[in-house]
């Protein structure tokens, strides 16, 4: 068996093949019937022509094998001038193998236009849709991307736990893990005489809104870390933005003491997935899609930086009316963010140094009122990177939880300066496949009120 995507990077002319695969589109003629076969590896279908004796029970969206040779054969875009739109590679099917039926009258996926909120009400389904195929394949491939860079730059991919005791930011909108505890006798449930829940660890635990905390301690022994992990926040908002369930890429660095590193590594990892994506284009769209490639393409430009204080004093000598005056020492608003990457050429921005007041306990001061620290900033899809130097002494800590003792320990036995940032693959997706909602840049999307399968 071959991918299709294998077929249309080195056709073999003439040769048979035997493929499996999804109907995307049949036509059945009086005497042939042609088939647009699809099995998920690339956007492309092959078009496989049959005789009408082998096309029973073969619907839309019925899964095949097909063997046959392949041949290529010209195409005409119009009959009456003849003008030719060049070779189409098809299968001259010789056997068909029904593999997988499909009831296409009652199939929730039709060929007809359907709006994404219905498609997210049959979330085991609409995968099978060419969009979010596509998106998930471009995801792959980013992902793919960044390991390899970050291999190749001697990072080591490690797993830190998903389950912890802090909630690492202080936010306080965080999925608490306890058990269910249930007594069972025979085949009856009896739960009069226990909790209905307990503290499996017998403390308080969460799913992590952040792996960074364990990361630190993996990065003062291990120099340079870095893992793509899920991450969970129970905030109840329901934007394009936000997910109750994401995945980010968070790393950490050791023997670093300015932000500049940082800020560089962030900036070469996503140029370096952009010069990817161009290299291998053929596998993820039509060539007429330009609109995604010059995206691509406009990353390798410079970006821009700029400090929180220039970033206050621009909006408010601006004219702009604000629904959040733009005021010193309060957060960026997705209004802010959006206009000051307008302001800047539509490019992505570097904001740096926030006042330390309104950032989380563990990053460094760079001066006695602002945090060393950065968020990176892309047009329509606002953060997509943020990060910081750590506080490397542990008399600079005073203010951490109680709960994070053992983070205040790493400063006392052979701590070292230390930085990492994290990034939200959904929103890097969301920006590079030119995809507003965060929700159709995720298999499974789970947000408030949203939990299909």
């Amino acid at each position: 068996m071959i991918l299709l995507k294998n077929i249309f990077l080195n056709p073999k002319v003439n040769e048979v093949l035997q493929i499996n695969g999804w109907i995307r589109s049949i036509r059945k003629m009086k005497n042939v019937t042609f088939i647009m076969l699809n099995d998920g590896s690339c956007y492309k279908s092959l078009q496989v022509v049959l005789p009408k004796c082998q096309n029973d029970g073969l619907t839309y969206g019925s899964a095949i094998s097909v063997k046959g040779a392949l041949k290529c054969r010209d195409r005409v875009q119009n009959q009456d001038l003849g003008h030719k739109r060049g070779p189409q590679l098809e299968l001259q099917a010789e056997l068909v193998n029904l593999l997988g039926e499909n009831n296409w009258k009652n199939y929730p996926i039709q060929k007809k236009p359907m709006s994404e909120d219905y498609l997210r009400s049959i979330p085991h389904l609409r995968l099978r849709t060419s969009t979010m195929a596509q998106t998930m394949r471009l995801r792959a491939s980013i992902l793919r991307e960044l390991r390899r860079f970050l291999d190749e730059r001697d990072f080591i991919e490690t797993n830190p736990p998903l389950i912890t005791s802090s909630d690492c930011e202080g936010a306080g909108e965080t999925f608490q893990v306890i058990k269910k505890n249930i007594k069972r006798n025979g085949t009856t449930k009896q739960e009069d005489d226990l909790p209905s829940t307990i503290e499996f660890f017998n403390r308080p635990a969460h799913l992590t809104v952040s792996t960074q905390l364990h990361l630190e301690a993996l990065a003062l022994a291990l120099n340079r870390v870095y893992t793509v992990t899920p991450a969970f926040r129970a905030e109840e908002s329901k934007t394009s933005r936000h997910l109750a369930e994401f995945w980010m890429l968070e790393l950490e660095q050791s023997f670093i003491d300015e932000l500049d590193p940082l800020l560089h590594l962030a900036e070469t990892l996503i140029k370096s997935v952009a010069r990817q994506l161009l290299r291998t284009k053929h596998m993820y769209m039509e060539s007429k899609e330009g609109y995604l490639t010059d995206r691509w393409q406009s990353l390798l430009n410079p970006w821009h930086r700029l400090c929180y204080d220039d970033a206050i004093h621009m909006m408010q000598r601006s004219s702009r009316c604000w629904n959040f005056e733009p005021k010193w020492g309060t957060d960026l608003q997705s209004e802010h963010e959006q206009w000051l990457t307008h302001e800047v050429g539509n490019k992505p921005l570097f904001v740096t140094d926030y006042p330390s007041a309104q950032k989380p306990f563990y990053m460094k001061d760079s001066t006695p009122k602002k945090s060393a620290c950065f968020d990176l900033l892309f047009p329509e899809v606002g953060e997509v990177i943020g990060g910081s130097l750590r506080k490397d002494a542990k008399q600079e800590l005073a203010s951490a939880p109680k709960a994070l003792e053992w983070y205040k320990d790493l400063r006392q036995y052979g701590s070292a300066p230390h930085g990492g940032f994290g990034l939200g693959i959904e929103r890097l997706v969301s920006y590079l496949a030119r995809e507003p909602n965060v929700r159709e840049c995720i298999p499974f999307p789970r947000t408030a009120g949203m939990l299909l399968c």
